[in-house]
């Protein structure tokens, strides 16, 4: 019986070695083939009519308000314009780590034309910020696609935070710069 056992535990051995062999076999081979991240540049938004901030938890349940304002149109074409953005190719990773998560932060621009097309949305979110690339914590999403923003993205979170902290504020006044989406 002695005999069988070692055999048993040789070939218990040898399996598990070959499976081991086999998964960083895989991780390397994708992380070879994974291939350099994919640039985006953003171009111009001339013909930009609205902004659209969205925010959860400060605005509320339904989270969104919308405004004509040119200024801040202009300010958020100005930091967006020919912004950079880098594929976040660990994206899957990050949406698998917060599955269970309740609560958090985000904030999203939006710019869309006369008609209502959206132009350019971007999301920021402090948790992205252990997940990404460089530290970033403004993205895109272009379909399946997350991209994270590279360079400063400071005059976008500040910008974007004023946003919301007037829109908060405004909250059942009269003055309806920033106003409720249908």
């Amino acid at each position: 019986m002695m005999g069988a056992e070692r055999t048993l535990k040789k070939v218990l051995m040898i399996v598990l070695a070959i499976f081991v062999a086999a998964a960083v076999l895989v991780f390397v081979l994708t992380q070879l083939f994974r291939g350099e991240p994919r640039t985006l540049e953003l171009g111009s938004f001339e013909t930009a009519a609205t902004l659209q901030i969205d925010n959860y938890p400060a605005l509320g349940p339904d989270g969104t308000r919308q405004t004509d304002d040119p200024d801040h149109i202009e300010h958020a074409r100005e930091i967006l314009e020919h912004a950079t953005f880098v594929e976040w190719l660990d994206y899957d990773r990050y949406k698998k780590d917060q599955i269970g998560w309740a609560g958090g932060y985000f904030t999203g621009l939006t710019l869309y034309d006369t008609t209502g097309k959206e132009l350019v949305s971007v999301t920021y979110s402090p948790g992205y910020s252990d997940y990404a690339p460089n530290g970033s914590s403004v993205a895109l999403f272009d379909g399946r696609i997350a991209y994270v923003m590279q360079g400063d993205q400071e005059e976008l979170i500040r910008f974007a935070d004023e946003c919301v902290d007037e829109a908060r504020a405004e909250n059942g006044q009269s003055t309806n710069l920033w106003r409720f989406v249908d």
